[in-house]
């Protein structure tokens, strides 16, 4: 059982995290029961219930079926992307990520990214803005990952693939100016038009060129995993 710390502030904040990586990690609604039977909040399981459902009414956390468990919100996801964002650390770069940067700098990216979207098990896109050249890999992991049985959600998303060298030669201007680590949950996605996915990018500097790097996954990626793996790819460009 993991001990939390006290306090009605920062006990509702440790729920909601709680939640949203349990849902992250097992893929199903998470209830005060298993909450209470896993965590030590120093509160009793109807207190836990009343922490959910006020997180639910503020817009944290949304209950598929009534009596049901909650799962994280786009809210929700949002705010625990960018509590990583700022907490992250690459640790020791591992030698793969030095050898990935070697590739970039070698122009080797259809290689970069099929390397890259297996560190990441997302769809993986990296786009030369200069050179208008698209690269993709992991269309599997993606499709393989995602929660939805429906067959429109699998269409709309093989369109988007199929689609999105264009639109990124529309948005080239725009991604000219970007700079740092984003990440973008369901509908504010600018890549994929589905609001079941969520996507992280940055932009590299390759001897001046500059380059896009995307990670797109189902809502319930592994944002640790690739937040990590963008920090330490950006640590690796660093020690070049």
């Amino acid at each position: 059982m993991v001990r939390m710390k006290a306090g009605a502030k920062d006990r509702a904040e440790e729920i909601l995290l709680r939640t949203i990586e349990e849902y992250i990690n097992r893929g199903e609604p998470v209830s005060s029961r298993f909450l209470f039977k896993e965590y030590d909040f120093g509160i009793k399981p109807a207190m836990i219930r009343s922490e959910l459902s006020r997180l639910e009414r503020e817009g944290w956390l949304s209950q598929p079926h009534t009596s049901g468990g909650r799962i994280p919100t786009d809210k929700a996801y949002e705010f625990y992307a960018s509590r990583l964002c700022k907490q992250i650390s690459p640790g020791e770069v591992p030698k793969t990520f030095s050898e990935l940067v070697h590739s970039l700098f070698e122009r080797q990216f259809k290689e970069f990214i099929e390397n890259f979207s297996n560190e990441v098990h997302a769809l993986s896109v990296g786009f030369a803005l200069e050179e208008h050249g698209v690269w993709k890999s992991g269309l599997d992991e993606l499709m393989s990952r995602l929660d939805s049985d429906e067959a429109n959600v699998y269409k709309g998303i093989a369109r988007d693939f199929e689609s999105i060298d264009d639109r990124l030669y529309g948005m080239a201007k725009g991604l000219m100016k970007h700079e740092g680590l984003e990440v973008h949950i369901g509908e504010k996605n600018p890549f994929m038009s589905s609001e079941h996915l969520s996507t992280v990018f940055d932009t590299f500097d390759i001897d001046g060129d500059k380059w896009l790097l995307i990670a797109i996954g189902p809502k319930r990626m592994n944002y640790e995993n690739n937040l990590k793996a963008f920090s330490r790819l950006r640590r690796a460009f660093e020690n070049k």
